[in-house]
């Protein structure tokens, strides 16, 4: 089924409609020596997680290489990733009172990245995917008034990334070998939090739709709508009506065009335990089990079973009633 709208709840940082996503629950902690596999990551997926203290949640899932060479000029070689090697530096000897004498010695090794490179010396060029996409993610926080101050932050290992030593925050271990791309969530002085708001009028109408063209999937009673923060810069109706002029700064998209495996990591900013939804991918593509299984998820998040927080005050839903007409 490629049918849905705008519905459950992915966002769509690409600039494009609000859509479905085949849901999940974490499970067991995803972490590094244990990350949740996300299947089949061309399609929209959300997994509702939790944060312990300092934690990182790690996602994986393998981008498969071309089965046949790729001739497409408008994509770069690019180098596969980068890797830690020590290097020893040579610092000079001062005399006793401060001036440099002409003897050298080496001080501890210091860490720096190369890129990889293959037997001979060469760097290790990224084969390219037999299917290229955008990688979209983001972890929303439900939205109330305990999580008003909780920013989470995005990441993606892979390959053809950036440098990760161009983070040197990042909380977690390097994936050497790989590159590193972050969307770092921070507050922003004086501005109110946005909030997405799934609503049960809007959902139970795309629910009519699914079900006439065959499935069984449930209802949402009126008090199951569902809000979440977004982060700065995107609104509710800007994702629904104006895409295009949406703020992504603070959002994580990539377009996979090298095969290989990609991580996606998430962490709170301050180390405090969260509560989050994480929202993955763009094609929606459903069977009826699928779409049944999303919707009873939703329920339970609306209800509050799927979160740890054992007190959310609500901080309100978006007050998203609809784009206006155009003016002609």
């Amino acid at each position: 089924m490629k049918k849905l709208c705008a519905v459950v709840f992915a966002i769509m940082l690409s600039a494009t409609a609000v859509q479905a996503h085949v849901s999940d629950v974490e499970g067991e902690d995803a972490s590094f020596s244990s990350p949740k596999i996300l299947t089949d990551p061309s399609h929209s997926q959300v997994v509702y997680a939790y944060l312990g203290w300092f934690d990182i949640d790690v996602y994986e899932f393998t981008v498969p290489p071309a089965m046949r060479p790729i001739m497409d000029d408008s994509i770069p070689p690019q180098i596969i990733g980068w890797e830690p090697i020590m290097i020893p530096m040579e610092v000079p000897i001062l005399d006793a009172d401060g001036h440099v004498v002409m003897d050298y010695t080496q001080s501890p090794p210091v860490p720096v990245t190369v890129p990889v490179l293959d037997e001979y010396g060469a760097p290790v060029m990224a084969p390219l995917a037999e299917e290229q996409f955008l990688i979209n993610a983001q972890a929303l926080p439900p939205a109330c008034t305990e999580y008003e101050n909780t920013y989470l932050s995005v990441g993606l290992f892979g390959p053809g990334l950036p440098d990760y030593s161009n983070y040197p925050a990042f909380p977690g271990s390097s994936d050497p070998g790989y590159g590193l791309l972050m969307a770092i969530n921070n507050p922003v002085a004086g501005a109110e939090r946005p909030i997405y708001t799934i609503f049960a009028d809007e959902m139970n109408h795309e629910v009519d739709e699914v079900n006439a063209e065959g499935c069984n999937a449930p209802y949402l009673n009126q008090d199951e709508s569902l809000s979440l923060y977004l982060p700065h810069g995107l609104t509710q109706e800007c994702l629904h009506c104006n895409p295009w002029t949406c703020d992504n700064s603070n959002a994580l998209t990539w377009y996979a065009v090298y095969a290989g495996t990609y991580k996606i990591v998430v962490f709170n900013n301050s180390g405090m335990p969260a509560d989050y939804v994480l929202s993955q991918g763009i094609e929606e593509s459903f069977t009826c089990e699928e779409l049944e299984l999303t919707i009873d998820l939703l329920k339970q998040a609306a209800g509050g079973q799927l979160f740890q927080i054992s007190n959310c005050t609500s901080a309100g839903d978006s007050g998203f009633t609809g784009c206006a007409a155009p003016p002609f």
